[in-house]
């Protein structure tokens, strides 16, 4: 890897961690179940308010232990923060449910402005058009433990650059919806964002869910930054263990969910995807 392409990795890195999330069960008496990591969400702006978006499954986690579920306040060395009174949202049929499955967290002001991340905006998405170069940013279970001595977590982040998927490219495929992505799973991630290692097992995965799925143009007009070449088109729900491929959402479908929630952020969603 040569030095101008570690130095460009590095700065991704630096950048998708700062609006990527763990999402924690914190340790509670009764011991239901181990504490750390149960999902991942990416952090966004919109208009007045803040939001964690995130995937359905991992809401339902969240609210069945709810009194024990917390973010970090920042992205290094950090409290674990509750989410007080934050509403949950996702769609509203079961139908709906296991098609688009995505969750929306509508934080608590008080929580909002204790949170040291960077929050997205609507300038940073884009539409999916099917074929993209793509980056990805989660937390899996696999790279993270829990300390009972020190009642601490300790998580790592998993990120690698992989591709779309079309039709052509495998088969069996079950597509519910023309709006979800399929990305390749890769072989190799990178590890404190440049050292490239063995991608764990796909079944290791668990804990990505709700992670964000970055469009990555290297070739931006003037000074290069990660933020002007990273782009979000969705965000992860699922993955394939026997065909290895990675399944998102775009925007279209967190548009639909943000219709129940605040029209107005609807409108602004799909007026920016044209």
């Amino acid at each position: 890897m040569n030095e101008e392409l570690s130095m460009q990795l590095k700065a991704i890195y630096d950048f998708s961690i700062q609006c990527t999330i763990p999402i924690i069960v914190e340790p509670f008496e009764n011991k239901v179940r181990k504490a750390g990591i149960i999902g991942t969400g990416t952090l966004f702006k919109f208009f007045d308010n803040y939001y964690l978006i995130t995937a359905h499954h991992v809401l339902k986690d969240m609210y069945a232990y709810k009194k024990h579920i917390g973010i970090p306040s920042t992205f290094i060395n950090s409290d674990i923060l509750t989410l007080g009174t934050s509403k949950y949202h996702f769609p509203s049929t079961k139908q709906q449910q296991d098609i688009y499955d995505i969750g929306i967290i509508q934080l608590d002001p008080e929580l909002s402005s204790k949170l040291k991340y960077r929050f997205l905006t609507f300038e940073n998405i884009m539409s999916f058009q099917g074929k993209h170069n793509a980056y990805i940013c989660g937390f899996p279970q696999s790279f993270s433990n829990y300390s009972e001595k020190n009642e601490q977590i300790i998580s790592k982040p998993f990120c690698f650059m992989t591709r779309t998927l079309q039709h052509s490219d495998f088969t069996n495929i079950d597509r519910k919806s023309k709006h979800h992505i399929y990305l390749k799973y890769s072989n190799t991630i990178f590890a404190d964002g440049t050292k490239e290692t063995i991608s764990p097992k796909v079944d290791e995965l668990k804990g990505i869910s709700g992670c964000t799925i970055w469009n990555y143009n290297e070739d931006n007009n003037g000074i290069w930054t990660a933020e002007k070449s990273l782009k979000v088109l969705g965000v992860q729900f699922a993955v394939n263990i026997s065909q290895r491929y990675i399944i998102g959402l775009s925007w279209n479908i967190i548009a639909q969910a943000f219709s129940q929630i605040d029209k107005s952020i609807s409108k602004k969603l799909i007026s920016c995807m044209q």
